[in-house]
């Protein structure tokens, strides 16, 4: 990766979730029950060692490009430096005011706006099969961006028969087939995240030491305001 010339120090809001995985069943398999679970950290060792340079994901319509450039694990810790490259940005234009000349930098066929953001990822023991994550909230970096990339990641292993015995697992109560091998179940992995909220955030709301707080209803997506704020800050985030 090209070393920027010119540092900045930037004031960058993170976001923090919860991350676990989902294996699901892959249709039009024979009858049995299913039942199987991986660790955070299983799935990404997995991950970790199939993981290549040019293994991209695409945005769902196509403009932006992801790819995991880094992992680096560390005693409990996974922190992972994630891509994102816009194929249609617009030229830049750069001002230096104090010459006030103004240049372009244009855009060929080809190229994109590289940009990046970082996650990291506890990795608990006594939790193994969910984590709390740390998402800076940079070049588009969200939480659901993220469980998106390492979908598409694994869907992308899958298909291509990468390490496939790592989708297939014994069916609960065993049996065998006709040739007398183990009767196996195939299964996809899917990322999944939920909103997690900061503990000094609960905190501060419990002690109404805030300027003002709001919450929306997901199932009707109306915006509640707070008056008086104690009472709506025991309502909706106890």
């Amino acid at each position: 990766m090209t070393t920027n010339t010119r540092k900045v120090v930037h004031d960058i809001p993170c976001s923090f979730y919860k991350i676990s995985f989902k294996n699901e069943k892959v249709p039009n398999q024979p009858r049995g029950k299913f039942s199987h679970f991986l660790s955070v950290e299983q799935v990404f060792d997995f991950i970790k060692k199939h993981n290549q340079k040019d293994l991209t994901v695409s945005s769902v319509r196509g403009r932006y490009i992801y790819s995991i450039t880094e992992i680096i694990k560390k005693e409990n810790t996974l922190k992972l430096l994630i891509e994102r490259s816009d194929k249609e940005s617009e030229d830049v234009r750069i001002y230096n005011r104090p010459n006030e000349t103004t240049k372009l930098v244009e855009f060929e066929d080809g190229d994109e706006l590289q940009r990046f953001f970082h996650v990291v990822v506890n990795l608990d023991a006594q939790a193994p099969f969910s984590s709390s994550i740390l998402v800076e909230q940079y070049a588009g970096g969200t939480g659901y961006t993220f469980a998106y990339i390492l979908t598409k990641i694994l869907h992308d292993f899958n298909t291509n028969h990468i390490q496939p015995d790592f989708f297939k697992v014994p069916y609960e109560g065993g049996g065998l087939n006709e040739d007398g091998t183990p009767r196996l179940v195939e299964f996809r992995i899917k990322a999944n995240v939920d909103n997690v909220a900061g503990i000094s955030l609960l905190d501060r709301a419990a002690e109404g030491n805030l300027l003002s707080i709001s919450a929306i209803e997901e199932t009707k997506k109306s915006r509640i305001e707070s008056d008086p704020m104690l009472v709506i800050a025991k309502k909706e985030f106890k």
